[in-house]
């Protein structure tokens, strides 16, 4: 009789173990898998935290200065718009030249650039703006090296009253070549297919010689290519000391 107890005694045991260990094996296992589930989480939201954090920082960061350069930006328009007066736009964002009339544009040409890149155009934004980030300066002084005979255009019609001149005589020679010069040595030079007769051999030459000279010291110039029919629009449209605002490049 003591053998079968003995037998079914090992057995009864070996089964509560088997039970008790599995038990134990499913204990250690759920812990485990809580444990690991637990540092993947902690590390996840430490990552999500710093992305977070990261991207509040360039958001703020990106919007402070948007919001800045956009504000005067608007600022300067509207100075600009209630004087009535029309003004040169050089919209170095979108390439194009513009004259608005009242904040609205009145004509717009797109930049063709000949021997400027981008880092002359970047040069160029930065010395106009120059140390106070002037969004506007008045026009200087401007040249014509050479024209050829007269031609109508119909925009001229339209912004010659704004500027009190009559159209006829904004409407006289196709330009070959110009520039438009504001302080500081910030320069535009225009150049057309047109083979213009020099409107002084000598005075062409001394302006020659002083860009020549003027450059090391800090010049600064674009150069575009333009129709005749719009060059001569830009040229006959700005006068001495009309306004021109920028929009400097975006990078």
């Amino acid at each position: 009789m003591g053998r079968p107890y003995t037998f079914f005694s090992m057995k009864l045991r070996d089964s509560i173990y088997f039970k008790i260990s599995g038990i134990y094996r499913d204990y250690f296992c759920l812990v485990f898998l809580l444990l690991v589930l637990t540092i993947s989480g902690i590390s996840c939201s430490k990552e999500d935290n710093k992305t977070a954090a990261a991207g509040k920082t360039e958001s703020k960061d990106f919007n402070i200065s948007t919001a800045a350069r956009e504000y005067r930006q608007i600022q300067t328009e509207l100075i600009l718009a209630k004087s009535e007066k029309p003004y040169l736009v050089l919209n170095l964002q979108k390439m194009y030249l513009e004259v608005h009339v009242k904040g609205v544009v009145a004509w717009k040409y797109p930049m063709n650039f000949t021997d400027s890149d981008m880092g002359d155009v970047r040069e160029f934004a930065k010395k106009f703006l120059g140390k106070d980030d002037r969004y506007y300066r008045s026009l200087l002084d401007k040249y014509l090296f050479g024209a050829q005979e007269k031609t109508p255009d119909s925009l001229l019609a339209i912004i010659a009253p704004a500027v009190n001149v009559d159209p006829e005589l904004m409407q006289r020679d196709l330009p070959s070549r110009f520039v438009l010069r504001w302080k500081d040595g910030v320069v535009l030079d225009v150049t057309t297919d047109i083979e213009g007769k020099a409107t002084s051999k000598f005075k062409n030459a001394i302006m020659e010689i002083g860009q020549t000279f003027r450059r090391p010291f800090g010049e600064t110039a674009i150069a575009l290519k333009m129709d005749p029919i719009d060059a001569l629009t830009l040229y006959r449209s700005t006068q001495i000391g009309m306004p021109t605002m920028i929009y400097p490049p975006l990078k």
